[in-house]
């Protein structure tokens, strides 16, 4: 009997100096679902309470718009903590602004997969091809110096197809992704670059694919898009109030968080006969009076030289409840 307890106490001694399991290393050439996927199924709820007549008009290019969301959260975060003591300011626009640019990029993706005419999956398939020699160049050199682990890249060289340029991409993007705080300094890769990866896989990804994307119409699927782009505009929005404000004698807004119309005139930046919402928030110059009368800004737009002493109030309904709140 005590030989019986003393060989249980061993085994209980040795489990519990087990090492833990290594993590699964990412298996190159078949990516788990994504963030922009993930993000996508996150935001559903939110953007389902949108009503019809708050969606905005789809006047921008959409990857674009998204790419350029992406591209700013470095430089804006560091704003994030200065912006959460602003009154009435709500900084789940930072936390949320990554979540809704992939979401909305997602939405793009299943628009592309139930409408995009075949010159459209070329037109991405002829980019597609571009960035991916160029990642896999660089994953290539990186892997040579023992950078990252070069297992199974070298079985990419010879891929063709749009299924496998897809994957590939993805693939690529992932890797180099998971290693990016060391080798970010020793590649000409940027994070861009991986996010333009990941959209261009995952559109060529959904507009091949043989199983049906929903039962729902392309009217549908447009009107999500729609939905999610919205979103993305209000949070987009808010987040450049907020750096516009804190950087007004800067002046620099459209470097750090340029608008999502860039190069639109205006008059397009608008939803069709709604005065409530007039697309990116940095477009419609909007003011408030700061205590002791002088005028303080909310939004971005051209931002240059000193707030003026008194300005008439440019804001809508859609932002009464304060400079900054929905």
């Amino acid at each position: 009997m005590a030989n019986t307890d003393q060989d249980s106490n061993s085994q209980t001694s040795a489990a519990s100096t087990a090492q833990p399991a290594a993590p699964a290393q990412p298996i190159i050439g078949t990516p788990a679902p994504h963030r922009y996927s993930v993000a996508y199924e996150k935001t559903l709820p939110a953007t389902e309470v949108i009503e019809p007549d708050e969606l905005l008009t789809l006047n921008v290019d959409a990857a674009g718009a998204v790419t350029m969301a992406l591209g700013t959260l470095k430089r804006v975060m560091q704003f994030r903590d200065r912006a959460a003591a602003l009154p009435e300011f709500d900084v789940a626009a930072f936390d949320e602004l990554e979540q809704h640019a992939l979401a909305m990029g997602h939405a793009h993706t299943l628009y592309m997969g139930v409408s995009a005419a075949p010159e459209t999956i070329q037109q991405l398939n002829e980019e597609g091809l571009q960035l991916r020699n160029v990642l896999f160049a660089d994953a290539s050199a990186l892997a040579a110096r023992k950078l990252i682990s070069g297992d199974r890249i070298g079985e990419m060289k010879a891929n063709i197809g749009y299924q496998n340029l897809a994957f590939d991409l993805m693939a690529l993007a992932q890797v180099l992704r998971n290693s990016w705080s060391s080798i970010s300094s020793k590649t000409a890769v940027t994070t861009d670059d991986l996010d333009r990866a990941e959209l261009i896989g995952d559109q060529l990804m959904n507009a091949l694919s043989d199983r049906a994307v929903s039962p729902q119409s392309v009217s549908e699927v447009a009107t999500q898009r729609q939905r999610n782009f919205t979103l993305l505009v209000r949070t987009y929005g808010q987040v450049r109030r907020a750096v516009a404000f804190l950087r007004w004698s800067e002046g620099d807004v459209e470097t750090l968080a340029p608008s999502l119309y860039s190069g639109r005139g205006n008059s397009n930046v608008k939803k069709k006969d709604d005065p409530k919402s007039g697309g990116d928030a940095g477009t419609r110059p909007a003011v408030t009076t700061a205590p002791g009368g002088v005028s303080a800004p909310v939004t971005g737009g051209a931002v240059a030289g000193a707030p003026p002493a008194t300005a008439p109030s440019t804001t809508t309904a859609h932002e009464a409840k304060g400079p900054f709140m929905q």
